[in-house]
């Protein structure tokens, strides 16, 4: 009954395009029905309209990321980090994106700055320890 609620979704979507609990509502509906490219554009929104959430910057990313749009999914990672500094795996996860991208020096810095946030975290150590190079 997914594909019917993605479709109730979609009509509550346009009954109100600026609500972001709908937008995610969608893309999570999306997500299960494995619509990634689809589920990413509905959580993107949901992040653009709840300007302050570094929780929905952070969904929206790992959509983009699982849709294959490594581009949209750093800008969404650097934005959760902007809207919540302290948010750890936000900045492990953009660490590592950086690192599958070839972006080593940047990757480091990211996961030291991490790292510094949660020293025992052994995700962002063995991430870090991944890092090529001094």
């Amino acid at each position: 009954r997914l594909d019917a609620s993605a479709d109730q979704m979609r009509l509550a979507a346009r009954w109100d395009p600026h609500s972001p609990v709908i937008q995610d509502g969608l893309g999570r509906v999306l997500s299960a029905l494995g619509r990634a490219p689809e589920a990413a554009a509905a959580l993107g929104r949901a992040a653009e309209l709840d300007g302050a959430d570094a929780g929905r910057a952070f969904t929206a990313a790992l959509a983009h990321a699982e849709a294959g749009d490594l581009s949209s999914a750093e800008k969404a990672f650097r934005e959760a980090v902007r809207r919540d500094p302290g948010f750890v795996r936000a900045w492990y996860n953009l660490g590592v994106l950086l690192l599958q991208t070839g972006r080593s020096p940047e990757a480091r810095e990211v996961l030291t700055h991490a790292r510094k946030l949660a020293p025992d975290d052994p995700d962002v150590r063995a991430a870090l320890q991944a890092v090529p190079g001094p």
